[in-house]
């Protein structure tokens, strides 16, 4: 008994670094940018330019210049958006709620799925917090006014002296510290407009979903739009990603190991490029091509990239693992997977020989050089390396570089940098100073079901410019604000079309 005690201790010491470690790994990435987006990442204290399919974390920071957009992904089916010279920080996230500190531009938040119970975005001059289904944006300008626009749901807001309710339709403007306001809602603007016509193009109906495990299926617009489902004998429906110019081409190839928080992690330059990279494996199909395989539902584990790896002093070359291929990485990766955080990797011998090692092209060599920088620099290899080098358990052991800890190796003009007030805050203390709150007020929560939270009587509300006005004429929904929802508000109450075989069309580059 006591050694089955002394066991289980050891077995919880090892386990709970390991799950803390892969708990919000992927949980939040990079969807769409546009400009030169820049993010600060906790670890480095550095501004560097973002890259698409970037995993973002807790207590990293955003800064959108001008004519930019970064759009921000989470795994429960959260969207958040960023305009033009907005600068946002993430204070807090876990499974179940996440705290923004928007100091200036604009914000907006479509958390229709529910996935995020609670929400709450902290502004020089207010708090908002949400904990129901709800789309809302959040301007915040450098007068101190701040307006917060409701579209779905209801949020509040707290300045420590005044607590005021917004429901949908409705328009919340703060004139500094002081004056408040309610006002129906006006025309949208071009970013909303954008915006709603973005969700319309996640939250529809497609038809990767049969396909998807449960906890993928908010990632399915990637797989419709870039791609089409097989069906193959010893896997089931697999994956394979439209390529025009299919020669030489392989996973984990067009894009770059990245050292983030302590781990090489695959940041693809492939739009679709998450999904297929960080979970599930691949195979190689004659005339079909490259598949990738979905893992089983409760199986879905992210990893930086289920490769195998075999690296010298002079070159690194990775593969991408095959179904049944265990995963040997730094954390717990699922039940495919060897945890070497507690492991002498020097006693660790690979005896499986890779499956998609022996496919042509289907080993990527990288001189040791450009593994670290990024640029290309010339290596001539003649015998496959999986064939005649030892597998190396894990990670190359190469100490990381500031070049290596940057997607896209370019520096940023000054001009593109955020202001200095930006770049000196000091995020802990935000923390200090903007603590998220978790606990209900009821007495907030009973006056979200009035319109205007100011006590005043139910009333329908059918101001001008609601989200009606991104629809064509024959869209238009009832009179009441309750029921003025876009089609793609109320997507998922329809079932999914049947799924017919047919050949798929050419797929036109994303705007």
């Amino acid at each position: 008994m006591k050694i089955t005690k002394k066991l289980l201790t050891v077995l919880v010491l090892i386990l709970i670094p390991s799950i803390s470690f892969s708990a919000t790994f992927g949980d939040i990435r990079i969807s769409y940018l546009e400009g030169d987006v820049q993010i600060n990442i906790e670890t480095s204290q550095e501004w560097i330019v973002a890259s698409v399919n970037m995993p973002i974390y807790e207590g990293d920071r955003i800064w959108v210049p001008d004519f930019g957009k970064a759009e921000l992904h989470f795994r429960n089916g959260t969207i958040v958006r960023l305009n033009e010279r907005t600068s946002a920080d993430i204070l807090n996230f876990d499974p179940d709620s996440l705290q923004f500190y928007l100091n200036m531009g604009s914000i907006y938040v479509n958390n229709r799925v529910g996935g995020t119970k609670i929400i709450q975005i902290n502004t020089p001059a207010t708090t908002i917090r949400t904990y129901t289904t709800s789309v809302f944006r959040v301007d915040v300008l450098q007068n101190n006014y701040t307006y917060i626009f409701v579209y779905r749901g209801s949020v509040y807001t707290d300045n420590g002296r005044d607590r005021n309710v917004i429901n949908e339709g409705t328009k919340f403007v703060i004139r500094g510290y002081a004056r408040e306001e309610y006002i129906p809602l006006g025309s949208p603007d071009a970013w909303t407009r954008w915006n709603f016509a973005r969700d319309k193009e996640i939250f529809d109906i497609y038809k990767s979903e049969r396909y998807l495990p449960e906890e993928l299926r908010y990632y399915s617009y990637d797989f419709d739009r870039y791609g089409r489902w097989v069906y193959i004998r010893d896997y089931g429906y697999c994956w394979t990603p439209f390529l025009k110019i299919s020669i030489g081409w392989a996973p984990y190839r067009h894009g770059r190991w990245v050292w983030i928080r302590g781990d090489y992690v695959w940041i693809s330059f492939e739009p679709w490029g998450w999904v297929p990279y960080h979970y599930g494996r691949w195979v190689y199909i004659v005339k079909i091509g490259w598949c990738w395989v979905p893992p089983p539902r409760g199986y879905v584990y992210w990893g930086p990239g289920y490769v195998g790896w075999v690296y010298t002093p002079h070159y690194v070359a990775w593969v991408p693992l095959a179904p049944g291929e265990t995963y040997y990485g730094y954390g717990y990766f699922g039940p495919q997977s060897v945890n070497l955080i507690n492991v002498n990797i020097n006693k660790v011998v690979i005896k499986e020989k890779y499956k998609n090692a022996l496919v042509s092209d289907g080993v990527t060599v990288v001189h040791r050089d450009t593994f670290i920088s990024g640029k290309e620099k010339t290596l001539k290899i003649k015998e496959n390396p999986f064939l005649v080098e030892r597998i190396n358990p894990g990670r190359p052991e190469i100490k990381p570089e500031r070049r290596t800890t940057m997607p896209i190796i370019r520096e940023v003009p000054e001009a593109k940098l955020p202001p200095r007030e930006i770049r000196e805050t000091n995020i802990e203390v935000l923390k200090e100073r903007s603590p998220l709150r978790k606990q209900r007020d009821p007495q907030m929560l009973e006056r979200m079901s009035i319109p205007n939270g100011r006590g005043e009587e139910r009333r329908s509300i059918a101001p001008q410019g609601t989200l009606e006005d991104k629809l064509s004429p024959n869209q238009k929904k009832p009179e009441t604000i309750e029921r003025q929802i876009p089609p793609h508000e109320r997507i998922r109450e329809r079932r999914p079309p049947e799924i017919q075989r047919e050949s798929t069309p050419e797929p036109q580059p994303p705007k």
